[in-house]
């Protein structure tokens, strides 16, 4: 011991390296607690590996390691005695989120996904959200020869359902006879043929309405059959299924 080291009773401070000791005389780190702290009427939870901060004697928030349940861990947050909420980690692999002084789970995020209100079932887990934009097109199936200038596309994915919005314009859907299709789409299409989305469309300065079918690549309908004349602009929602 460094004549500048100072051991009292369970503290010890290693001037030498710059460490601290609580419980330890060889501290591994800048501070290294070794044994269990009162959680200071936390009495629900064991007291393995406790550390309490308080910014005040009314309130405070506490982190443990709870050995006894599982190796799960948890922060809570208290005031006048009373649990407000609670962060808990089960067994390293879920995070789990809690409010009021009943600890009401209210989010979980797990290796499925996320889930709400304590719910865990694997298949009700929110595996992805997104936004973005995408390129477009609007094409005869035949040809493929689309010539606009215009092409703007925005998207919101939830899960396995996909929100478009899209605009083309400034050209047109190239040689008309063949299947008018929209092409470019931020996720592939995986449902069944069927309704998914209405367009508004025309030659100018005429103007139509109809429906977009779930066809792969989707196909645009007017009274229930396949568009082929030629377009020169387009604009559409589509809400639709992908893997």
């Amino acid at each position: 011991m460094a004549t500048s080291d100072i051991k009292k009773g369970p503290l010890y401070v290693d001037s030498t390296n710059n460490r601290v000791g609580v419980g330890t005389s060889s501290p591994a780190t800048a501070l290294d607690v070794t044994g269990a702290i009162t959680t200071d009427g936390l009495t629900s939870e064991a007291a393995n590996g406790t550390i309490t901060s308080k910014a005040s004697g009314a309130s405070f928030c506490s982190f443990t390691a709870n050995t006894s349940a599982g190796n799960n861990a948890y922060v809570f947050f208290q005031q006048a005695g009373t649990e407000m909420s609670r962060i808990t980690a089960y067994n390293g692999d879920t995070l789990a989120f809690s409010t009021g002084s009943g600890a009401t789970e209210i989010a979980r995020f797990t290796t499925d996904g996320l889930t709400f209100n304590g719910d865990t079932a694997a298949a009700n887990a929110l595996d992805d959200y997104e936004e973005g934009t995408f390129t477009p097109t609007l094409y005869h199936s035949s040809t493929n020869n689309s010539t606009f200038s215009s092409v703007n596309g925005e998207y919101t994915k939830i899960g396995n359902t996909v929100t478009c919005q899209l605009r083309i314009d400034g050209g047109n859907s190239g040689t008309a006879g063949s299947f008018l299709v929209i092409g470019g789409l931020p996720f592939a299409v995986s449902q069944a043929q069927g309704n998914m989305g209405i367009g508004i469309w025309g030659s100018n300065p005429s103007q139509q309405v109809g429906n977009i079918h779930g066809f792969n690549p989707p196909r645009v309908f007017k009274g229930g059959q396949d568009v082929t004349t030629q377009m020169t602009f387009f604009t559409a929602m589509l809400v639709y299924k992908t893997s």
